[in-house]
């Protein structure tokens, strides 16, 4: 028992200095294209597995990418859509009409959800 404690003991700074490294690389990855990554905290918000919801998420993209005027705010934004019927923003645009614009691009597509936008942040260049 005694020299499983000494084990671990010497392991615990390589585990916490790997843990550190890993969290870096998510919170670099999360910044560079928040998309592949699920809205995080202890509540983290998953995208839906149903067939239908998967394609809200689908078209909802697709609207934002087909404004050529948001072009630098498409990589910059996830779309997840949940089981409860909501539709989650996250990320972020270059201007509060950019954000409008998204809104009302992606109406045609979500009217059966709900349309959680708090985390979709606005950025002043």
């Amino acid at each position: 028992m005694g020299f499983a404690i000494i084990v671990f003991m010497k392991k615990l700074p390589s585990q916490l200095v790997l843990a550190g490294v890993l969290s870096i690389a998510m919170a670099a990855l999360a910044h560079a294209n928040p998309s592949i990554l699920p809205l995080g905290g202890p509540d983290a918000i998953m995208q839906s597995p149903n067939a239908a919801d998967r394609t809200v998420s689908d078209n909802v993209k697709k609207a934002i990418a087909s404004d050529r005027s948001l072009a630098n705010a498409q990589g910059h934004i996830a779309v997840i859509t949940t089981t409860d019927h909501t539709l989650y923003l996250r990320g972020t645009v270059p201007s509060g009409n950019d954000r409008a614009r998204i809104l009302t691009a992606i109406q045609p597509y979500v009217a059966n959800f709900r349309v959680n936008d708090t985390n979709l942040k606005t950025v002043a260049r």
